[in-house]
C-alpha cells in the first residue's frame, strides 16, 4: 500500500510537473507574443512621431516661401520715420452745425427713450397707477441698464477722430 501510494505521489507530481510545463510554454507565447506587439507598437509611435516632425518641416518650409514670395520689395527710409505724417498738419474740420446745436446727440429723443428697457417699464407702471408702489419699485430694480453695442472693426476704423492721411 505504501508502494501504490508513493506510484500515485509520483503520477501526481509527473501530471502536475507537465501540467507545470504546459503553462510555461503557454505563458512563454504568451510573454512573446506581447513582446512582439510592443516592438510593433514602438515602431508605429516612431513612424507616427517621424512623420509629424516631416510635416512640420514642410509647413515651416512652406511657410518660408510664402513669406518670402509675399515680402515687399522697398527700399529703406529711415528719414521717413522721423517725419511728422502728413494728417498732423491738416486742420481738422469743425462742422458749424456741431459747434451750433452741440450736434445730434445732445438730449434726447423719444426713439432713443423708448429704446431703453427700463423706460418703457416705467411709462407702463405710471400708466397703470403702479410706479410708486413697492412691486413697481423692484420691477424697475430688476431690469437691467441697456449696454452699449459692441465695438467692431468697421466701427473703429475712423475712431481716432477724422481721415486718415
Amino acid at each position: 500500500q505504501q508502494q501504490r501510494q508513493q506510484e500515485e505521489a509520483a503520477e501526481r507530481e509527473r501530471r502536475e510537473a507537465e501540467e507545470r510545463a504546459a503553462r510555461m510554454a503557454r505563458n512563454a507565447e504568451v510573454v512573446q507574443m506581447r513582446r512582439q506587439m510592443d516592438e510593433l507598437k514602438q515602431r508605429e509611435a516612431l513612424q507616427q512621431r517621424a512623420a509629424a516632425e516631416q510635416e512640420r518641416r514642410e509647413r515651416a518650409l512652406a511657410l518660408e516661401m510664402a513669406v518670402a514670395k509675399l515680402a515687399p520689395e522697398v527700399e529703406r527710409d529711415p528719414e521717413r520715420l522721423l517725419k511728422a505724417p502728413a494728417r498732423a498738419s491738416a486742420e481738422a474740420y469743425n462742422d458749424p452745425l456741431v459747434c451750433v446745436t452741440r450736434g445730434p446727440h445732445a438730449g434726447f429723443d423719444e426713439k432713443r427713450l423708448m429704446a431703453d428697457a427700463r423706460y418703457k417699464i416705467s411709462a407702463a407702471l405710471q400708466a397703470a397707477g403702479l410706479y410708486n408702489t413697492k412691486a413697481g419699485q423692484e420691477v424697475l430694480a430688476r431690469v437691467a441698464a441697456p449696454r452699449p453695442a459692441q465695438p467692431h472693426i468697421v466701427s473703429q476704423v475712423f475712431a481716432g477722430g477724422g481721415y486718415p492721411g
